[in-house]
């Protein structure tokens, strides 16, 4: 474990690009899913025919909420 400490030092999370707006999920995807589409239409025409569905990116999704938070 020692050794692993000083590679997640310094780690941060940052927002993927904005290409990575929504998500293909679905059974085949699982969660959060093939998050490779800026556009929600992209996103729904890669879907069309099968058992999926786009959702927004589960990392956008929190950074809105904690903008909002932040800005009361």
């Amino acid at each position: 474990m020692d050794r692993v400490r000083p590679l997640l030092r310094g780690f941060t999370c940052t927002p993927p690009d904005s290409q990575d707006v929504y998500c293909l999920q679905g059974r085949t995807w699982g969660y959060p899913g093939n998050c490779q589409f800026s556009t929600y239409s992209q996103c729904m025409a890669t879907a069309s025919g099968t058992y999926a569905y786009c959702g927004i990116n589960p990392i956008y999704a929190f950074l809105a909420t904690t903008k909002a938070i932040a800005l009361m």
